[in-house]
């Protein structure tokens, strides 16, 4: 019997996994012993990026996905990205989210620089679109 199957009889049944998602701790008797140092990187990751959206005022990460809380989620990402490389490094799952955040940043920063310029050209143009 596979490792998966043989903890979920030990526990009693599946985990529940939108508590995972929540939680990942409430799910950790369930990771293999060859997957705990990606768990942990990963659990350490999704920490970093919610207690730097929580000062943001974003508490959940969902909210990102919302064009209000662009610059707030912008904001929080820049912030966390060097954090997460330091100890991202060796897990390779680490580096694939490492470079997904890269790339959201730099949209999200061309969309800030964007939207700066149309303000310029709205207030040049005396607030008139032609």
């Amino acid at each position: 019997m596979n490792f998966q199957l043989k903890k979920i009889k030990e526990q009693g049944g599946a985990p529940d996994f939108d508590q995972c998602a929540k939680n990942p701790d409430s799910c950790r008797q369930f990771i293999p012993d060859n997957h705990r140092e990606e768990f942990e990187t990963m659990d350490k990751v999704h920490k970093l990026m919610t207690d730097e959206l929580n000062k943001e005022g974003i508490t959940d990460p969902s909210f990102c996905n919302d064009p209000q809380n662009g610059e707030a989620c912008l904001r929080a990402s820049k912030r966390a990205l060097p954090q997460i490389e330091a100890f991202g490094v060796d897990v390779p799952q680490a580096k694939t989210l490492i470079q997904e955040i890269k790339q959201q940043v730099e949209f999200g920063e061309q969309g800030v620089q964007a939207r700066g310029r149309a303000k310029q050209e709205f207030e040049k143009s005396g607030g008139t679109i032609s």
